[in-house]
């Protein structure tokens, strides 16, 4: 049975999609912005783009981007000034080992948890190199 025929499963589109817990009120807006960046609005106006890459996007600026270092796609050097969360998934000061965020702005919190990777080109493993995001939205 294909993506499309199944009930419930919704192919990413630029369109976005309404997503709610239950009978909550409360609906988080995702969309699909293109290679692996998805933008997220909260109920309360909180906006997101996971793996930003300073490229997809479009609206208003994010409020909140989180970043990877798993290809050059995944992230920039050069964020848009203005936007008041910039999180990288890597060790980016001097001195750290491992990328450590835990931010909470209105009805979005967003944290990390650092994971091993693979070196670039290599099989050399990078020790707290990279990291997944969670995001946590009103009561979703």
């Amino acid at each position: 049975m294909a993506a499309l025929d199944r009930p419930g499963v919704r192919v990413a589109a630029l369109d976005g999609f309404s997503v709610a817990a239950g009978n909550s009120p409360s609906r988080a807006i995702i969309t699909f912005l293109g290679h692996s960046s998805y933008q997220i609005d909260t109920p309360q106006g909180v906006r997101a783009i996971t793996d930003y890459n300073g490229v997809n996007g479009f609206g208003r600026k994010p409020d909140i981007v989180t970043m990877n270092n798993a290809h050059s796609t995944h992230f920039t050097d050069d964020p848009e000034d203005g936007i008041a969360y910039v999180l990288r998934g890597w060790p980016s000061q001097p001195g750290e080992t491992e990328a450590k965020h835990d931010v909470q702005l209105k009805d979005m919190k967003v944290w990390n948890v650092p994971t091993n990777a693979r070196d670039w080109g290599g099989q050399a493993a990078r020790i707290n190199g990279n990291s997944i995001f969670i995001y946590a939205i009103a009561d979703l």
